[in-house]
């Protein structure tokens, strides 16, 4: 090995050497990183890494015991290195696995030292970042029947290491000269893009928020919604560009607090100290509210901080969220923004245009539910088993006299009024993820005050027009993982993100009120209650804009779609 790394030109290394004819490590770095070596065993290399513009952090190359005999005491060797140097990334061969799924092939049962590795993994807060590529990093390379895989590699972290590297991903290349395959971990920059506007919760607390926008919204009552909306925007956006993050302005008066505490009690301006520390609380609470924020964790308002866990989860969620490879037209990952944009623009547009026949749907209403929507749209009326289409103002008395009584036709083309748009504003998740204007859930809540006699004209003049602002319209178009490891654009589902005023949301909750006032008949009527009660999620919704049934340039409509609910 030494001949070996001497011949290298530009790196240095540092190896354990083996015991007889087992074991061994070697750890070698480019000569352009400052490593120090800070402890070693046979199952371990500790160094502490030295990178431009960055922290220090200690890299833990990891073998475990392959015969089991010594991994809990590695496991809590490695907990104590943890605990004293924080920002810790371990990788290696831990020979172990963390659950069943991570094996194919051999015993399925849970042994007790994959039990004692969950726990070294739990105790020491790590978190696994995954992996790109294939799901096994080790094979027996045994016949197809007697073969067993497992995931014995991998790159364990601390949430702070994390922290300064959010886009680390994992690849798992391939095996060719050993039982095992290399992993490559890869330390990436964010792409750059513009930032979108988003209000954050933070700011509404903050002094000189409402005098941003609030004085100017209330003198021009009689002003139309969407200029007044635009200009509100305007302003904030303005606002906040000069605005210093909480965790800078914690950094200011941590400085400004150890001044002061500097001076002896005695000389010391103790009502200075005093205020320094209220302020210092008030942007502690900030700074947690804008983790909180982006961790879209639902917690019970006050009691302890909990910054760093927020920010632990935020962290993750956006490592998670992340596309860092994809496979291309031939097998092969690739880590190219442009090819990956291009992979999901291709795929989508194919998936999307409607040339699938109508005698598929015909044959299998099941199928619709995987068709395009544009085809699901357009064969709705035709091949599902019940389909009830609401047009709002368009609904008079004698195309309603077949399916539904008088009485339900007053409260499906009622007006809302006030008490109602703001019980169901109020019942919407306050931090849920914003549309294209930015604005949340808990500006419209915690300004209903100024906002809400204007957002209720607004709706109420939606619902007497059938007409929705073009503004409102918009979406961001958001990609889920289907599967934990996802490698092509069919592992992802498309999700849309709407304005969180956008009018669809009162409409939903508007029909489901009075949906049970317009069941066709007793049968079915049983039948949806039961369904409900097994399965609620059965029952899909479609919101949909049909240009040509109702007066308006873009007219609002919604279809159910009761052919799960109804399938035997």
């Amino acid at each position: 090995m030494r001949r070996f790394m001497n011949s290298v030109p530009n790196y240095e290394f540092f190896d354990v050497p083996a015991r007889d004819t087992t074991g061994g490590l070697c750890m070698a770095w480019n000569g352009s990183v400052k490593v120090d070596i800070l402890n070693s065993s046979l199952s371990y290399i500790c160094a502490r890494v030295t990178v431009k513009d960055k922290p220090p952090w200690v890299i833990l190359g990891v073998y475990g015991d392959p015969n089991h005999f010594h991994s809990r005491h590695i496991w809590e060797t490695l907990t104590q290195l943890i605990r004293i140097h924080d920002k810790v990334c371990l990788l290696g061969d831990f020979n172990e696995i963390l659950d069943s799924s991570e094996k194919f092939g051999g015993s399925a049962r849970i042994k007790q030292n994959t039990i004692e590795f969950q726990d070294f993994v739990f105790s020491a807060g790590l978190l696994d970042l995954g992996y790109k590529g294939p799901a096994y990093t080790w094979t027996n390379n045994r016949s197809v029947s007697n073969a067993i895989y497992q995931r014995l590699d991998r790159v364990l972290v601390t949430p702070n290491w994390l922290q300064l590297y959010p886009n680390a991903y994992v690849n798992h290349l391939p095996m060719i000269h050993s039982d095992h395959c290399p992993i490559l971990l890869r330390i990436k920059k964010p792409p750059s893009r513009q930032r979108e506007f988003r209000i954050e919760n933070w700011w509404l607390k903050e002094n000189g928020f409402q005098q941003t926008w609030v004085p100017k919204w209330e003198e021009e009552r009689g002003r139309p919604w969407q200029e007044k909306w635009r200009e509100m925007r305007k302003n904030i956006q303005q606002w906040a560009k000069n605005l210093a993050t909480p965790k800078k302005k914690l950094d200011e008066l941590a400085k400004k607090l150890h001044d002061v505490q500097m001076i002896h009690p005695m000389n010391r301006d103790h009502s200075l100290e005093v205020s320094l520390l209220k302020e210092y609380s008030e942007v502690e609470a900030q700074h947690e509210s804008y983790w909180r924020q982006r961790s879209r964790l639902q917690w019970e308002e006050g009691g302890d901080r909990n910054t760093k866990y927020f920010h632990t989860v935020a962290t993750n969620r956006r490592r998670y969220n992340l596309i860092t490879a994809m496979e291309d037209e031939n097998g092969m990952l690739t880590g190219d923004e442009d090819k990956i944009r291009a992979a999901f623009v291709t795929y989508f547009k194919n998936l999307y245009n409607p040339s699938i026949p109508s005698s598929q749907t015909a044959n299998n209403p099941e199928s619709i539910a995987e068709n395009p929507i544009d085809t699901q749209m357009q064969h709705a009326n035709t091949h599902l088993h019940m389909t009830h289409n609401i047009f709002f103002q368009s609904l008079s008395q004698s195309d309603t006299h077949h399916t539904i009584p008088s009485s339900a036709h007053q409260n499906l083309t009622r007006l809302p009024d006030y008490h109602e748009v703001r019980k169901l504003l109020f019942k919407m998740g306050p931090d849920k993820s914003p549309g294209p204007d930015g604005v949340n859930c808990r500006f419209l809540q915690e300004n209903w005050a100024v906002l809400g006699p204007d957002l209720v004209n607004q709706m109420r003049m939606i619902f007497s027009t059938a007409v929705v602002p073009e503004p409102w319209l918009g979406c961001n178009v958001i990609l889920i993982p289907k599967k934990t490891e996802p490698l092509s654009p069919v592992d992802y589902r498309p999700i849309s993100i709407g304005n969180v005023i956008y009018v669809s949301k009162c409409v939903i909750f508007d029909f489901y009120a009075n949906y049970k006032l317009i069941k066709p008949s007793k049968q079915h009527t049983q039948r949806i209650v039961h369904k409900s009660q097994v399965n609620t999620k059965r029952l899909r919704w479609k919101l949909y804009l049909p240009r040509n049934r109702i007066r308006g340039a873009r007219s609002y409509g919604m279809g159910i779609d009761g052919v799960l609910s109804f399938a035997s």
